[in-house]
């Protein structure tokens, strides 16, 4: 008997939707007869940069954005 490894990579901008597609991938996979084994949960990653706010009069006038990237490996 030939085992056959399934491995799937997620990444989203927010863990809700990481979770969702898990939950509907379980749903999915179970009538295939494919056991999931485990979770790895992959740190997460923070993207920051700034903007200027006026590129003409204040230099000093700035904004800061964050965005953070959360990954999970399905094996």
């Amino acid at each position: 008997m030939s085992s056959t490894i399934l491995t799937i990579r997620l990444k989203a901008f927010h863990p809700y939707y990481i979770n969702r597609f898990i939950l509907l991938a379980k749903q999915l996979i179970q009538p295939l007869s494919f056991v999931q084994e485990k979770q790895f949960f992959l740190p997460r990653r923070r993207e920051r940069f700034t903007v200027l706010r006026s590129p003409h009069v204040d230099k000093k006038a700035r904004e800061q954005f964050e965005r953070r990237i959360s990954q999970r490996v399905i094996r």
